[in-house]
């Protein structure tokens, strides 16, 4: 299934909107920059942990290529959210 970046963009301003309520998170464009930056730092240590240095804090090596593409998904997703809110 093929999608746009338009629809996808949408899909994830849904589920941000979906988290916001829920935790009465206030978001300005200082949220969505931090949020950004949050994913990247994760998907650093996804990669890290991928390449064999970072720490495992438990989970299996194979486990690793997976969490860095969900890193990877949410950090373009946020990306995109931001960059429609400016």
């Amino acid at each position: 299934m093929s999608r746009s970046l338009a629809e996808l963009t949408d899909l994830v301003s849904e589920v941000s909107d979906t988290y916001a309520s829920r935790n009465d998170i206030a978001r300005d464009d200082d949220w969505y920059i931090l949020k950004v930056q949050e994913e990247l730092g994760e998907l650093v240590a996804e990669y890290l942990k991928t390449t064999g240095r970072g720490r495992p804090k438990g989970a299996d090596a194979g486990d690793y290529p997976a969490g860095a593409g969900r890193r990877s998904s949410r950090r373009s997703g946020h990306a995109a959210a931001l960059c429609t809110q400016q």
